[in-house]
C-alpha cells in the first residue's frame, strides 16, 4: 500500500477497546497535506481504562496522561463509527471536540459523500490494530 489516501477507513476489529493503535502509523497513509480518517470501532461496552495513561475527568489523568490538544498527524477530520465511542473514550486518541462521533456506517458514509461526492482516493485497512506497513515503520 503506498498511501496518499484523501480517506483511510480503518477498522480497529482485533483490540476495539484501545482503538488508539490504529493511530499509530496508518496515519501517514493519508496525504501529505493531509486527509480524512474514518476509525470504525464496534465496542458497545466503551474504551478500555489505562490507568497510567488515561483521563479522570477534564483536567487530572494517570503519570503518562496528557490532554489531547490536536488530531494526529496529517489527520484534518476524524470520524468514529461504533456504539461506545463516547467522548472520554477519545482521550488517547484526540480532542473529543475535534471528532464526529456516529453510530453507523450509512451516517459516516453520508459525511464523506458531502465532503467529497465521488472525487476521492480512499484506503481501507479490515484490522488496522494488527497491520504491518511496510516501508513506513
Amino acid at each position: 500500500m503506498k498511501g496518499g489516501f484523501d480517506i483511510l477507513v480503518l477498522n480497529a476489529y482485533s483490540k476495539a477497546n484501545e482503538a488508539a493503535v490504529v493511530l499509530q502509523e496508518s496515519t501517514r497513509l493519508l496525504k501529505e497535506k493531509g486527509g480524512d480518517v474514518i476509525l470504525i470501532c464496534n465496542t458497545p461496552e466503551g474504551q478500555i481504562c489505562h490507568y497510567t495513561a488515561r483521563s479522570f475527568g477534564k483536567s487530572y489523568g494517570g503519570r503518562l496522561w496528557g490532554p489531547r490538544k490536536n488530531l494526529p498527524p496529517r489527520v484534518r477530520r476524524m470520524i468514529t463509527v461504533g456504539p461506545g465511542m463516547d467522548p472520554a473514550g477519545l482521550d488517547m486518541i484526540a480532542p473529543a471536540n475535534a471528532v464526529t462521533r456516529v453510530k453507523r456506517w450509512p451516517e459516516a458514509l453520508h459525511l464523506l459523500k458531502g465532503w467529497y461526492g465521488r472525487d476521492a482516493r480512499v484506503g481501507i485497512i479490515p484490522d488496522a490494530t494488527i497491520q504491518y506497513f511496510p516501508g513506513l515503520v
